[in-house]
C-alpha cells in the first residue's frame, strides 16, 4: 500500500495531527493514485467551510487537478471571502462555467440549485441523494475543454439525515459514491452539520474526521474554537482537541499541544547537532560549571545575578535566539521582526508562532520573559509546561526568566535553576601547571575599563610596579629571594596607601590585579585586599578582577566573576562575525567567549578569539584558543597559529611560544597529548638561554607531565629542580612536601583533563 502525504496545508500545522505529518493520500487502486475521503463536522460558524476548502485546495494541489466545490446553501461568491482568509486569492476560485481555466489547485465552485434544481425539495434524504448525482453529473460532463482534471469532489453541506429512512441505507450509498470516486482518484471532503445528539453514522464511511466546537475558557470564559481529529484510518493520529484560530497575519492556524504532536513535528523540526546552542555556565562557588547544549532549560530569577546571566546569555556568540515577552499581549520576535499573540490564544499558539522565527532566524535559543504569566493560570499552567519542554525536546536551549514565585512548576523542570539547582557539573579545579598566559604582552590592556584612561595616580603606581617586578626578577635570577620580596613588598605597601589616601577602593582594583598577576609570575600566590572580594566589587571593574583570575590559572573563578561583570550594562551583540567587528569587543566580552571556546566547545567562539589578531586581547586570547584547538584534536593547527603569532608579533620571545605550545598540550586529556607536552618542556629545560624563572615553570610543568604519565618519581626530581631555580615557587614546596602537613590547596591535584559530569 502506497501512503503520500500533504504537508503544505493552508491552515498552518494542520499537518501536525497526524504521525508522521501530513495528511495522508492511501493507493487503493491499482493506478497508484492516492485519495481520502474527510468529513468535516460541526455547528455553525465553527469553520467548516473555510477547513474544507483547505482540504479540498491541498489535496487538487497535490494531486494536479482542480476541486470541485458543490454547496447546497451559501452562495458561492462565500468561497471567493473564504479564499482570501487562506491567502489563496480570489483566482484561486471559479465558477464551474470557467472550469476550462483551472489549474492545478483551482476551485470549480457550483450550486445544487443551479445544477440539479429538481434536488431542492422538502427533505434531506431528497437533497443529499440529489447532491450525489450532482457530482456525477458534473464529473461526468467535464469534456475535453478543461484543463485540470477534477481530483477532489466537496459536498457543503451534507445535511443531518431525516428520522423516517434506514441509517443502513444512507451508509450503503455514501460509502458506493466515495468509492466509485475513489476508483477514478478522486477524493472526497464532506461538510456535515451537528449538534446535540447528531448522529455518527457519516463518520464510520469516510478516512479522517475532522469536528470543530466552541469551548469556553475555564478563566475567562471567552469562546474558543477548538478542532478534534476524532479518526484518522491510515496514520496514527492525536485527537487534541487542539486550539485553532487566526495567527497574526489574521489566517487560519492550528495550536496543538506541541508536546503532543513531537513525534510529528521532530523529524522537520528538530535542531541538528551541528546547530546547537553551546554556553558554559559557572555554578556558584567558582570550581565547577555545567554544559548547557542540545536541549537544555535555565530558570532564571528577575535578581541581579538573573540580569547578568541573561544578559551573558544573550551575547554569547554562537547563540542566536527569539525572545518571547509575555503578557495578555505576548512579543514573538527577533530584532525588527515581531509578532503579537493574544493572551486567550493559550502557550500553545506562542509556540506555533514560534517555531517559524526560530527557522527562518536559524535561531537555536529561545527565551521567555515574564513566564509566569502563562504559568499563573491553571488553564495555561500544563500547556505552558508541555511548550517549555517541546522546545528542550527539539534541541534549543531554554531560557525561562522571571520572578521566583511563578516559575517553581518552570523551576522543577530545569536542568539548572541559576545559583540554585542544577542536573549535572563538571568540575575544573585551578590549572595544575604554570601558565604562561601572564607572562604575555598588552596585559595591562585586560585591566583598563572601554573608554577610561588610568589617572595620574595610577599611572605613576603602574610605573613603579613595573618597576619592581624587573628588579625583583633580576634578584631572583642571582638567588637574592629576600631582594626580590622586599622590591615587590615596598611597591605594594605605596600601592595600599595610595589606595586608602585616596578612597577610591574600585578605582585602584586594576592596579591590585596587575600585582597580583606579577606576584603569580614570581611564584608566589596572588594578594587582594578586603574590598576586592566579588561581592564587594562594582559590576563594571568585575572583568578586571575575571581576567586576574584567568592569567593565573584559575578558570572557573574567571568565569564565575566574568558572569557577574555582565550585570554592568547591556549585552554587546556579538553581530557581524567574520566581518572584523569583533576585534571591538571589551575585556569583559572577550573572556568570555575565550571560556566558552575552551570549557563550552563553542566554535563560534573559537572564531571570536581568531578575530582578535591584531587587538591588545591577541596575547591572551591566543592562549585560550591554543588550549581550545588541542582539545579539539587539533595540535598541528594550534602550532601553526603560534608560530604565526610568533612572526607577526616581532618581539615575543621564543621561549614565550614554545611554553604556549607545551601546556596547551598539558591542559588537554589523554596521555598522548601530556607524552607530547613532555617532550617538548624537556627541550625548553635543556636550553641554557631560558630565563631561570621560566626554566623553574618549565622543570615544574615537566614534573607535572611526568606525574600524570605515571613517573611519580621524575615528577618529584623536576618538582625539586624546579625550587632549586625558583625558591619562591610555593607550589612547588607544596607538591614536595604534602606529607609534611603542607598539604596541596584544592585544586592543586594533577587532573588528566577534565573531569567527567557528575550529578
Amino acid at each position: 500500500m502506497t501512503i503520500s502525504r500533504i504537508t503544505d496545508l493552508a491552515v498552518r500545522n494542520l499537518e501536525w495531527v497526524f504521525m508522521p505529518a501530513g495528511l495522508p493520500l492511501v493507493a487503493k487502486t491499482g493506478d497508484g493514485a492516492g485519495t481520502t475521503s474527510v468529513s468535516v463536522r460541526g455547528g455553525a460558524g465553527c469553520g467548516k467551510t473555510t477547513l474544507a476548502l483547505a482540504l479540498a485546495q491541498a489535496i487538487a494541489r497535490h494531486a494536479g487537478g482542480a476541486a470541485l466545490y458543490l454547496t447546497t446553501e451559501f452562495a458561492p461568491t462565500e468561497l471567493v471571502v473564504k479564499c482570501q482568509i487562506h491567502g489563496l486569492g480570489e483566482q484561486a476560485v471559479l465558477p464551474w462555467s470557467e472550469r476550462s481555466k483551472a489549474q492545478a489547485g483551482s476551485i470549480l465552485v457550483a450550486h445544487l440549485a443551479v445544477v440539479a434544481p429538481q434536488a431542492e425539495r422538502v427533505t434531506s434524504t431528497d437533497r443529499q441523494a440529489g447532491a450525489i448525482d450532482a457530482v456525477w453529473s458534473l464529473i461526468d460532463g467535464d469534456g475535453p475543454g478543461s484543463s485540470a482534471a477534477i481530483k477532489v469532489a466537496v459536498i457543503d453541506a451534507f445535511n443531518l439525515p431525516d428520522a423516517g429512512r434506514p441509517e443502513e441505507a444512507l451508509r450503503h450509498d455514501l460509502l458506493s459514491f466515495i468509492q466509485a470516486l475513489e476508483a477514478r482518484g478522486v477524493s472526497t471532503v464532506l461538510v456535515e452539520e451537528s449538534g446535540p445528539g447528531s448522529a455518527e453514522w457519516l463518520s464510520f464511511v469516510v478516512d479522517v474526521v475532522f469536528e470543530l466546537a466552541f469551548a469556553a475558557d475555564p478563566a475567562t470564559g471567552a469562546w474558543q474554537r477548538q478542532l478534534t481529529c476524532r479518526k484518522s484510518r491510515y496514520a496514527p493520529a492525536v485527537p487534541g482537541p487542539h486550539g485553532y484560530g487566526l495567527d497574526h497575519e489574521r489566517r487560519p492556524e492550528l495550536w496543538p499541544d506541541l508536546l503532543s504532536v513531537i513525534g510529528s513535528v521532530k523529524p522537520s523540526l528538530a535542531l541538528p547537532p551541528e546547530r546547537w546552542a553551546r554556553m558554559m555556565i559557572p555554578l556558584a562557588g567558582g570550581r565547577s560549571y555545567t554544559l548547557a547544549t542540545g536541549g537544555f532549560l535555565v530558570v532564571n530569577w528577575y535578581d541581579k545575578v538573573g540580569r547578568a546571566f541573561t544578559r551573558a546569555f544573550v551575547s554569547t556568540p554562537g547563540i542566536t535566539d527569539v525572545m518571547a515577552r509575555c503578557g495578555p499581549l505576548t512579543r514573538v520576535g527577533v530584532d525588527d521582526e515581531a509578532v503579537a499573540v493574544f493572551d486567550g490564544d493559550g502557550p500553545s499558539a506562542i509556540a506555533a508562532a514560534l517555531l517559524p522565527l526560530l527557522s527562518r532566524h536559524r535561531a537555536n535559543a529561545v527565551v521567555l520573559e515574564r513566564a509566569e504569566f502563562l504559568l499563573a493560570r491553571p488553564s495555561q499552567a500544563f500547556a505552558a509546561l508541555h511548550a517549555i519542554e517541546a522546545l528542550r525536546e527539539l534541541g534549543y536551549l531554554v531560557l525561562v526568566h522571571g520572578h521566583s514565585e511563578g516559575l517553581r512548576a518552570a523551576a522543577d523542570l530545569a536542568d539548572l535553576v541559576v545559583d540554585g539547582t542544577y542536573r549535572s557539573e563538571r568540575r575544573v579545579p585551578p590549572l595544575p601547571f604554570r601558565a604562561v598566559v601572564g607572562w604575555l604582552p598588552d596585559a595591562n590592556a585586560l585591566f583598563v575599563p572601554p573608554g577610561e584612561p588610568p589617572p595620574d595616580a595610577q599611572r605613576n603606581l603602574h610605573g613603579g610596579l613595573r618597576q619592581a617586578l624587573s628588579e625583583a626578577e633580576l634578584a631572583l635570577a642571582r638567588g637574592a629571594t629576600e631582594e626580590a620580596r622586599k622590591h615587590v613588598a615596598a611597591e605594594a605597601d605605596r600601592l595600599r596607601g595610595d589606595t586608602f589616601a585616596h578612597g577610591q577602593y574600585a578605582a585602584f582594583l586594576p592596579l591590585w590585579c596587575r600585582l597580583s598577576v606579577a606576584r603569580y609570575r614570581l611564584g608566589w600566590q596572588e594578594e587582594l585586599p578586603w574590598f576586592a572580594e566579588p561581592k564587594g566589587v562594582p559590576a563594571e571593574r568585575k572583568a578586571c578582577l575575571a581576567w586576574m583570575k584567568a592569567l593565573i590559572g584559575r578558570d572557573m573563578e574567571a568565569a564565575r566573576a566574568c558572569l557577574d561583570a555582565f550585570e554592568a550594562g547591556p549585552a554587546v551583540a556579538p553581530s557581524g562575525l567574520g566581518s572584523g567587528s569583533h576585534d571591538a569587543l571589551p575585556a569583559r566580552d572577550v573572556l568570555w567567549a575565550a571560556l566558552n571556546a575552551l570549557y563550552g566547545e563553542n566554535d563560534t567562539c573559537l572564531r571570536v578569539l581568531e578575530a582578535q589578531h591584531g587587538t591588545p586581547f591577541e596575547p591572551a586570547a591566543l592562549w585560550f584558543r591554543l588550549r581550545a584547538l588541542v582539545r579539539r584534536g587539533r595540535a598541528e593547527e594550534a602550532d601553526r597559529v603560534a608560530a604565526e603569532f610568533e612572526r607577526m608579533s616581532g618581539g615575543v620571545p621564543e621561549y614565550l611560544v614554545a611554553r604556549l605550545q607545551a601546556e596547551s598540550r598539558l591542559d588537554a586529556p589523554g596521555p598522548v597529548a601530556h607524552a607530547q607536552a613532555r617532550d617538548r618542556l624537556l627541550r625548553l629545560l635543556d636550553d641554557a638561554s631560558v630565563p631561570a624563572l621560566h626554566r623553574a615553570d618549565v622543570s615544574y610543568n615537566l614534573g607535572v607531565a611526568e606525574d600524570l604519565l605515571g613517573d611519580a618519581k621524575g615528577a618529584a626530581r623536576h618538582f625539586a629542580l624546579a625550587l632549586d631555580l625558583n625558591p619562591e615557587l610555593e607550589i612547588a614546596k607544596r607538591a614536595l612536601a604534602p606529607e609534611q602537613g603542607a598539604a596541596r590547596e584544592p585544586g592543586d591535584e594533577l587532573p588528566a583533563g577534565p573531569a567527567p559530569e557528575s550529578s
